[in-house]
């Protein structure tokens, strides 16, 4: 049976076992499993299910106490399987920020016509303050903004992403999946 089901998820995730990258919060029982957050280890995860499945069978052939022992070996394992997946791991790769340069003082304002997923993208790791929003066809942002987002469109410069921006402004170029975008920090901000 065991067998069987590799074949099936092989059959069914074909390539993209390969291909796909693995994410831990999607499968946080095979990296209890295999205790690797960061890839998903199909043998292994399959194998160490099987011994946790032949320690429940030992235990509920323990006589008269059997009751008692799946119980207190279910509670030992998901025990042990909340605190790897709740806990700590040097493994993790903590993400780079995308405003990497930005002034944690400043503020941060993005344009109204840059991508949501951008701006979701961007709430999170700017947590200093409230993103704000500024057109840049008028120019100048509000006062104590150091850092304006903007889109840019594929094959344009990284200049006429803001024409108009504030004299000193230096321009950071990304890209997020196939979408580029620019930072704009201001000098006096640090």
């Amino acid at each position: 049976m065991l067998a069987g089901t590799g074949l099936w998820v092989t059959a069914y995730a074909g390539e993209r076992l390969r291909t796909h990258s693995y994410i831990a919060f999607d499968f946080p029982e095979t990296s209890f499993l295999t205790g690797d957050r960061t890839a998903l280890h199909l043998v292994a995860a399959s194998f160490a299910a099987l011994g946790l499945l032949c320690a429940f069978l030992g235990a509920g052939r323990a006589g008269g106490r059997a009751p008692v022992a799946v119980a207190l070996l279910l509670a030992g394992v998901n025990v042990a399987a909340a605190t790897f997946v709740a806990g700590p791991s040097p493994k993790r790769v903590e993400p780079v920020p995308p405003l990497a340069r930005a002034a944690v003082s400043g503020g941060v304002a993005v344009d109204p016509s840059l991508d949501w997923r951008l701006r979701t993208m961007l709430m999170y790791p700017v947590w200093w303050t409230r993103i704000g929003r500024t057109d840049t066809r008028a120019g100048q942002p509000a006062p104590g903004v150091c850092t304006v987002v903007v889109g840019l469109p594929e094959g344009a410069p990284v200049a006429a992403s803001w024409p108009r921006h504030p004299a000193g402004w230096r321009p950071e170029e990304h890209r997020s999946w196939n979408l580029r975008w620019v930072a704009w920090y201001a000098p006096s901000c640090g």
